[in-house]
């Protein structure tokens, strides 16, 4: 009787689970999935919503009315190219002076240069794209003034490989949009703007967004030397984007 009672006892009791195989694997697993982890970095961009307030309804003083109106700068994209509006007369282009490209726009597209290169795939993939502003200054990224030595560094591999394309094609101005919009800031900092900050986008539904950030780096700032250094000072930095943008 006694030996089945401990029969029974050892049955109940059962053996301990060995976990150290368990602990093993998962310690070769830790540095696994840390060195095959991906690490994205993500890059933001400060977008101010539309403030929405009530009506002022208080009588206008004719004498400072033109001195309180705000900039109200907006900035019309469509396919043809940019068109300006706000309460400075740079807004304005200037007198016997036709819109950039002749379409219409205050700002018309202009042919850029360029070059693409062909994979082994087949796939022809743009490398660069080269502005020519109006100055005679070239520019890459719409608004980053280079000299063809930085251009040549850039396109070496590609031509050295032989699979360089280059063509011609129609862009928007954004070198000419920066000077207009600097001449525009300059204005509205002189007559003490309250909204000499922020400028609001309103692109036709298809307008690609990469245009739309190209649009934002041209507005958000400005290098002008003091002394022997540049220095970057800021333009437009809050961006309003209009209703229907995604």
């Amino acid at each position: 009787m006694s030996r089945r009672l401990n029969r029974y006892k050892k049955l109940a009791e059962g053996n301990d689970m060995n976990l150290i195989p368990m602990m093993n694997l998962i310690a070769l697993l830790i540095p696994t999935l840390m060195i095959s982890t991906e690490y994205l970095k993500i890059a933001t961009i400060a977008v101010s919503s539309p403030q929405v307030g009530p009506k002022n309804t208080a009588p206008a003083d004719p004498n400072n009315e033109e001195k309180e109106k705000p900039l109200q700068l907006t900035l019309g994209v469509t396919s043809i190219g940019f068109y300006l509006k706000c309460n400075v007369d740079a807004c304005k282009p200037p007198e016997g002076v036709a819109a950039t490209g002749g379409q219409g726009a205050d700002i018309g597209k202009v042919p850029v240069d360029v070059y693409n290169t062909r994979e082994e795939s087949g796939i022809t993939r743009e490398v660069l794209r080269i502005w020519k502003g109006a100055d005679g200054k070239k520019y890459m990224l719409g608004v980053k003034e280079v000299d063809d030595e930085k251009i040549d560094d850039a396109l070496k591999s590609y031509r050295e490989s032989g699979n360089l394309i280059s063509s011609k094609a129609q862009d928007f101005d954004y070198p000419a949009l920066h000077k207009r919009l600097r001449e525009i800031y300059k204005q509205a900092t002189e007559q003490n703007k309250p909204d000499k900050s922020q400028i609001i986008l309103t692109p036709e539904p298809k307008i690609p967004f990469h245009n739309l950030i190209r649009i934002m780096d041209a507005s958000r700032s400005y290098v002008e030397v003091e002394g022997d250094a540049p220095k970057k000072k800021l333009m437009f930095p809050q961006v309003v984007l209009s209703a229907g943008v995604v």
